[in-house]
């Protein structure tokens, strides 16, 4: 997870991707150390060894710069970033609720309440009363917050989880699955949107362009959560209709999500 300084210091090179910065250029503007510019950059090059678009050169006597591999790429990277930026720089008491339903969300088990004060740099109080926001919002879903004298947990099906994760996200749009870092990626929305068209057009199949846009909220949430480990299980499960072509198609779409985003894809995930 990037730092505030650091997603800074990535932003200042792609914004001038053909200009060599030096480490006392950014110690400067940053206030602080070259060896922790150092540090900074060292980890913004192991970061970005991950991505195909671009990467980082650097040169003894000139400093470093943003390469850029693959242009339309390299924009949606950008704008990523500007994502993850719009989320650090946010401190306000309803994101912090917000950040910790999230948390909660993706976790595998009762977490205990010390850990979650920790995590987010508040007192026990200033946490219950958080707390009581993040209910109010699982209540509209049929979620549960349990909670005992030392641990907390969210309680109810991952269908129901979903439908609440994708009501955040429309009124939150920085806001994503995750402990960490909270925000969409405009990538892997575009992947979706184009196996999505992909898949439409191969087998005929029109929706309107609403539906068209929650299926891809739809799918990059499911695709998050399913990458986290959290699957929909048989029970939560209730289908009477007869799943007929539609099933052919989400048959083809999965088999390209699973390729593209190196998941497993259950039946029970195909009939939902």
């Amino acid at each position: 997870m990037l730092n505030q300084r650091q997603i800074e210091i990535l932003l200042e090179m792609c914004k001038y991707p053909d200009t060599y910065l030096t480490a006392s250029y950014f110690a400067k503007k940053q206030n602080v150390s070259l060896r922790t510019i150092q540090e900074d950059v060292k980890f913004l090059k192991e970061e970005l060894a991950k991505e195909i678009c671009a990467s980082i050169h650097s040169k003894a006597s000139k400093g470093c710069r943003i390469h850029i591999d693959a242009k339309e790429e390299f924009l949606d990277f950008v704008k990523s970033l500007y994502q993850q930026y719009a989320y650090v720089t946010l401190n306000y008491p309803t994101s912090r609720s917000s950040k910790i339903l999230l948390f909660l969300l993706n976790q595998h088990r009762s977490v205990p309440i010390q850990t979650i004060e920790n995590e987010f740099y508040i007192s026990h109080s200033t946490l219950l009363n958080d707390l009581k926001k993040v209910s109010e919002v699982l209540q509209k879903f049929n979620l549960d917050l349990l909670k005992s004298s030392n641990k907390i947990m969210i309680d109810g099906s991952e269908i129901n989880k979903r439908l609440c994760l994708a009501d955040r996200n429309v009124n939150c749009m920085h806001i994503t699955i995750g402990s960490g870092m909270a925000y969409i990626d405009s990538r892997h929305l575009s992947h979706i949107k184009n196996i999505l068209t992909e898949t439409f057009v191969a087998y005929k199949y029109y929706i309107s362009d609403i539906d068209f846009e929650d299926a891809i909220l739809i799918l990059y949430i499911a695709i998050k959560r399913m990458q986290e480990g959290f699957y929909i299980e048989p029970f939560d499960l209730n289908i009477t209709d007869s799943l007929g072509k539609e099933m052919e198609i989400t048959e083809s779409l999965f088999l390209k999500i699973e390729r593209r985003f190196f998941i497993k894809v259950t039946e029970d995930e195909i009939n939902y």
